[in-house]
């Protein structure tokens, strides 16, 4: 698995994706992250007792299940995206709102560094921009993390507005986020959510999962292959041949 990850990333890279020179080394880097000498922010323990792998304990995917992320963001962005969304869907307009304030925790706070983001992948790491595009576009979704997006003045005039701080009195892991919108007129409603939605509690229906697959599948083959595919992948367990299903899959390759 090492030798394969780096040739993908080779392959990335030498194909034009880019990501920051310190991933590796630099602070919220990958050695920052699993230094087994470096102090835990919560609770004092390291990272090695923290995420020592015990065989005999519990398993995850047991307890906790699988979670699908509904939104292609930072998953600290989430439940300020729908608790956002909630909030507008009741009968707040996006032309109304005087202030957004955003409560969520330290690990947000930490990741979460593009209050004014300049490109789509600073955007996927901003509060500030999820939560303008939640109280402006009809969906989060990719085209909301592209260049169009960024310049929407209607998105940068409500990003503006919004107000992101650390609550200490959150886990530094948590999810957990408080969205509170006040309207020109004085008015103020608030949501709270515990957890994003697409967890094993919460799953996305049938028809988000699908018109989230197309939504992605779709930038590299077209409507009716996407929709194959989706179809096939859906049964997996009921098919003879599993290869068969991605053999007809249409070329990618002149795709710019």
């Amino acid at each position: 698995m090492c030798c394969r990850s780096g040739v993908t990333a080779a392959t990335l890279a030498r194909d034009g994706l880019t990501a920051t020179r310190t991933a590796v080394s630099g602070e919220q880097g990958f050695w920052d992250l699993y230094d087994p000498r470096t102090d835990d922010k919560s609770d004092g323990s390291t990272h090695r007792e923290r995420f020592a792998f015990d065989p005999d304990g519990d398993w995850a995917i047991e307890t906790e299940g699988i979670h699908a992320k509904a939104y292609p963001c930072c998953y600290f962005t989430h439940t300020s995206i729908a608790a956002t969304a909630d909030i507008v869907e009741d009968g707040v307009s996006p032309d109304d709102i005087e202030r957004i304030e955003v409560r969520a925790a330290g690990g947000a706070g930490d990741a979460l560094a593009y209050s004014d983001p300049e490109t789509g992948l600073q955007a996927k790491f901003s509060m500030e921009h999820a939560v303008a595009c939640a109280a402006v576009r009809d969906r989060v979704d990719l085209s909301a993390f592209e260049t169009e997006a960024l310049a929407d003045p209607a998105v940068d005039a409500v990003r503006e507005r919004v107000d992101f701080s650390v609550d200490d009195s959150l886990p530094y892991d948590s999810h957990e986020a408080t969205v509170r919108i006040e309207t020109v007129d004085g008015t103020v409603e608030e949501r709270q959510r515990t957890d994003p939605p697409g967890v094993h509690t919460d799953p996305l229906s049938p028809e988000r999962r699908r018109e989230k697959f197309t939504e992605c599948a779709e930038r590299a083959v077209s409507a009716a292959e996407a929709e194959r595919l989706y179809e096939r992948l859906s049964n997996l367990p009921k098919l003879d041949d599993v290869a068969a299903t991605v053999a007809g899959a249409e070329s990618v390759r002149d795709l710019p």
